[in-house]
């Protein structure tokens, strides 16, 4: 071919082949500006939300190659690194005959044609994509693609014969074309499925379907119909309360992923159906070979054709399934990643996101799993003297929240790697090593079923590879249950007819083994809906102060509960009465220095011998940075950073602290991944941390200055009546830039410089913070807006306000902010300064003036205005933010009591301009001449700075604006990029316009300001 499909990167190259290869019309004079050969696509185009066209870089259409073409071909350009299906559908939608007063052209589902681009930078991903229509489910997606850069050749060879189908007809009759290329997307029935996105997408609609069939035979049958007697038997097995629905959605799982097992595990049983389905489930998983039977065999209480799978018999009878797996080689990342479990996470995608969400599911990228493992084998050889690691007979392993099975299929792989090692390549006795060794020692509970399926076939086909020979009284001790569930075990219980029951009794008796090694990646939930009477009981050990019996003084201490940390609680009892034992965990990094998780901390020092945390961060919202160019990815698909933790006993220890260990690193996902994937646990440079009191930081803190810091007043103590900001869980509904007309109308700070109205109706606002917003409705009055933890780039966390405000009114990724308010007033209507009169005295020990609990002119004493002024002014201060950075962000803001009246009076002077400048409410020039220039909508879309103008969308800007206001940090966030982030796709009016102006005006006063205080402080040497 003229053009190779290898050379294909981008649209240009994509077309150039398509036009050699495909023999596409497109002249070759249209290169040389490739962008009149499209129609750019918006989201306002297709009516869908801004931020459902998040991942997505471009969408655009090509203009018809020739007269009376009569299909559609768009262009998507995917930010992400793997193709978002459900962004693809809501695309589809928008271009469909269904939309009303559209005003462009619409097809149907068989005439559009998606050229599809994602993936890594450095090697893009090229799809061809199509839909085909479904009567009673969603369409059905099929898909072609390949990743040209890192194909091999036969790959490469293979996708080229398959995207000659694609060829331009020389037949112009409508329905002769779109036959010709439906060839290429739509197998009808008996035709072959050879790649995952389509065996995936079919999947997920039969789970769907099997759903549906099941909700219809809760509704008709009686309480002691087979569907409820099932669903009473899972939730007796797992001991907590499944809903309806999670039940459904749970057995659904099953049999979709049952019949997937049954059929990777033998591809080469021809025909397939149900019955021998079973008998294709190994022996070593005999839960899953009991529940397909009860719907597989000639005497199942509910037939198979009862729950419609007869298709998923027939769709699984002809499927490549070779080809699946190698398919699923190519598309995880160079064939470095665990194919089942992407196929998993891609099923759940599509099948229902929310459950995985709220169970917080998210699976291991093989690179962790594989350092982690390489750790604990460190630990076992060089900690506790087991040379053979994993091989040792001593060693008992737990990965309590399993999911697909990662950690313990590279467990094993690490023990026949070592058992090789040791036997000299001579594998012939490996099968009664694992039979009569390993099984026995490797164990896994994992509470969903789909991926308990999952991890039995996995772990099943790992095995396999080994050479393993499946012997029928042997089983994988991998078991359905809650790890955070303390069950008994009846005891005996062996002869019970339910498996359901025996798996449950089976996982009981493993949480009393002498377990000494417990490995994974827990759930990460806050709102965690396990809060079972054994858990929480032992979870009180972490919402006490350090080394006290009291009850942690935090108003609302529930991040603690957060599954990850039930699951550090629960590895941590587990091993209390072992001698040497390692707990070898992934989690998010929160608990190492949030205020919150002080008592955990304290706990874990005086359990442990030794703790290691390695810091991989990735937190999206935080702006960590390492002082490199390089952006700072996350390893998993989530917002908030992970760690490595490793927490280590040894025996023989006397009653003392841990020693903690702390090294990080930031940077690309890629960089990472190669990281982990290639050190070993003693490539790391360790820090030793010493945690001190009160808040024993398990990572680097500078706190060299706390002495000095600490005289000062906090703040939160001195204004003792505040709160956090409002919460409404419903802004689009709720909080408007115009008034609702109603009684509950107030206005709101919603973001810095961005006051917008709220219906603050207590029965609809979730979270209306009543108890204190009080005093600022029919009232006038200020509020003074503080933040006790701070994690972002920049320390700006002060405010003061005039209303109410949003809990994100700041931006930091811990904590929220807290408004304190000036007055408090009574029923009455009477006001009261809310000031603490012990900490007053301390602040106006150094004055000549008396303290009025009044607003007042008299010269002789100051009011709450130049209290609120003179913290303001403290605050503002560049130089005292950056001498006290760490300090600031680790707890609510000190400053130093006044040291004579000359010296609060020129702060509070200066905070009094701040403070008006900043609630814009007093008249301010346009000093810097700013002008809102170019022609154009006006529509906010693709803002940037560049060469001092603030582009709004490619051809109207703002001039004059310097690069340091543009960046200029207020509350967390900068300068006004928010306020045109959340304005994205609308239309600048002439007020907002004017708005701008003022607010960059503003900035540049303020530098002004702030230096000044910088001056002053330096003056009394308070800095």
């Amino acid at each position: 071919m003229a053009y190779q499909i290898k050379n294909v990167y981008n649209l240009e190259t994509l077309l150039k082949y398509c036009s050699d290869a495909l023999n596409w019309p497109i002249e070759e004079d249209w290169f040389e500006d490739i962008d009149d050969l499209f129609y750019d696509f918006s989201a306002t185009d297709l009516g869908i939300r801004q931020e459902e066209f998040a991942h997505i870089r471009s969408l655009r259409q090509l203009r018809p190659l020739v007269d009376d073409q009569p299909g559609g071909i768009f262009v998507v350009d995917f930010e992400s690194k793997k193709m978002e299906v459900s962004a693809l559908r809501r695309i589809l939608r928008g271009l469909i005959p269904s939309r009303n007063n559209t005003e462009f052209k619409t097809w149907d589902y068989k005439n559009i044609l998606f050229l599809c681009f994602w993936g890594n930078q450095s090697y893009r991903t090229v799809g061809f994509i199509a839909f085909q229509e479904q009567a009673t489910a969603l369409p059905l997606l099929k898909t072609l693609y390949c990743t040209p850069a890192i194909e091999d050749r036969t790959q490469l060879e293979n996708f080229e014969s398959r995207l000659r189908v694609l060829s331009w007809p020389d037949i112009n009759n409508e329905n002769d074309w779109l036959l010709n290329w439906c060839k290429f997307f739509a197998p009808t029935r008996g035709q072959i499925i050879r790649d995952t996105v389509e065996l995936t997408e079919t999947l997920a609609a039969t789970a769907t379907s099997i759903s549906n069939t099941l909700s219809n035979s809760f509704m008709v049958e009686t309480d002691t119909g087979f569907a409820h007697r099932l669903y009473k038997r899972f939730n007796d097995a797992l001991r907590i309360e499944l809903s309806q629905k999670d039940f459904i959605d749970m057995y659904a799982q099953t049999i979709v992923y049952g019949l997937f097992s049954a059929r990777c595990m033998h591809p080469e049983i021809t025909p397939f159906s149900a019955t021998t389905a079973v008998e294709c489930i190994p022996e070593t998983n005999p839960l899953l070979k009991e529940l397909l039977s009860e719907y597989c065999t000639p005497n199942a209480q509910m037939k198979f054709d009862e729950l419609e799978i007869s298709d998923l018999i027939e769709t699984l009878n002809n499927t490549d399934i070779s080809s699946i797996l190698q398919d699923f080689n190519r598309q995880t990342g160079l064939g470095k990643e665990d194919p089942i479990v992407y196929f998993y996470e891609r099923f759940l995608d599509i099948y229902e996101k929310e459950e995985k969400k709220r169970r917080g599911v998210y699976y291991t990228p093989t690179p962790a799993v594989d350092f982690i493992v390489k750790s604990v084998v460190h630990f076992l050889k060089n900690e506790f003297e087991c040379s053979s690691g994993f091989l040792s007979p001593n060693v008992s392993i737990l990965d309590p929240a399993t999911g697909t099975g990662t950690f313990l299929r590279r467990v094993i792989l690490e023990t026949f790697d070592e058992y090789k090692r040791q036997h000299r390549n001579n594998v012939a006795g490996w099968s009664d090593y694992v039979n009569n060794s390993l099984l026995s020692r490797l164990y896994g509970f994992e509470f969903m079923m789909a991926p308990y399926a999952v991890a039995h076939m996995k772990l099943a086909m790992t095995l396999k590879d080994t050479g393993y020979d499946f012997s029928p009284n042997h089983r994988l001790q991998v078991y359905l249950a809650n790890s955070l569930e303390c069950g008994e075990a009846v005891v005996p219980f062996q002869d019970s007819e339910d498996p359901l029951k025996i798996e449950s009794n089976y996982a009981a008796l493993v949480r009393n083994s002498r377990i000494n090694v417990i490995i994974g990646n827990p759930p990460y939930r806050t709102d965690s809906v396990n809060k079972g009477e054994w858990i929480m009981r032992l979870m009180d050990d972490y919402k006490k102060e350090p080394g006290q019996s009291t009850r942690l003084q935090e108003r609302n201490p529930k991040v603690v509960n957060d599954d990850y940390v039930k699951f550090i609680r629960f590895a941590q009892e587990v091993i209390s009465n072992e001698d040497n034992a390692v707990i070898a965990y992934v989690t998010p990094h929160s608990f190492t220095d949030n205020l919150t998780f002080r008592g955990m901390r304290w706990k874990l020092m005086h359990s442990f011998d030794s703790i290691y945390i390695f810091d991989l961060h990735g937190n999206v919202m935080s702006r960590e940075s390492s002082g490199r160019d390089e952006r700072d990815e996350n390893v998993f698909d989530i917002q908030q950073g992970v760690c490595v933790c490793f927490f280590v006993k040894k025996s023989g220890t006397q009653e003392k602290n841990a020693s903690i260990h702390y090294a990080d690193m930031y940077g690309s996902r890629e960089n990472k991944y190669h990281f982990l994937s290639t050190a070993c646990f003693s490539d790391i440079e360790w820090a030793d941390i010493t945690p001190i009191a009160p808040y024993y930081f398990f990572k680097p803190k500078d706190l060299s200055l706390a002495g000095e810091y600490e005289v000062g007043i906090q703040l939160s103590k001195l204004f003792p009546i505040n709160i956090g900001g409002i919460k409404t869980h419903h802004d689009a509904e709720l909080v408007s830039a115009d008034s609702f007309g109603t009684e509950f109308d107030q206005l709101y700070d919603y973001r810095p410089f961005d006051i917008q109205h709220i219906n603050y109706d207590l029965s609809k606002v979730e979270r209306h913070r009543f108890e204190v917003m009080k005093h600022f409705v029919g009232h006038e009055n200020y509020g003074l807006v503080i933040d006790r933890q701070v994690v972002t780039d920049n320390w700006s966390h002060i405010q003061i306000v005039r209303n109410m405000i949003d809990n994100r009114v700041h931006y930091s990724r811990k904590g929220i902010p807290v408004e304190c308010p000036m007055f408090l007033y009574d029923e009455s209507g009477n006001a009261s300064a809310n000031i603490d009169a012990t900490e007053l005295s301390i602040f106006g020990a150094g004055l000549e003036e008396s303290f009025s609990e009044y607003l007042t002119e008299d010269n002789g004493k100051y009011d709450m205005l130049d209290v609120f002024d003179y913290c303001y002014g403290i605050l503002s201060s560049n130089t005292y933010r950056l001498k006290y950075a760490e300090l600031l962000s680790i707890d609510f803001p000190r400053i130093p009591a006044p040291v004579n009246t000359p010296f609060f009076r020129q702060v509070a002077r200066l905070g009094a301009y701040l403070r008006k400048l900043h609630l814009l409410t007093e008249p301010i020039p346009n000093n810097l001449n700013i002008e809102f220039l170019g022609t154009g909508d006006r529509i906010i879309s693709g803002v940037h700075f560049s060469d001092n103008k603030v582009y709004i969308n490619r051809t109207q800007y703002f001039s004059n604006v310097r690069e340091d206001l543009w960046n200029f940090c207020f509350a967390g966030y900068h300068g006004l990029q928010k306020w045109f982030k959340d304005r994205r796709q609308s239309s600048i009016s002439d007020a907002e316009i004017q708005h701008v102006i003022t607010v960059f005006n503003v900035f540049d006063q303020s530098e002004n300001h702030m230096e000044q205080l910088d001056e002053v402080l330096a003056e009394y040497e308070i800095i």
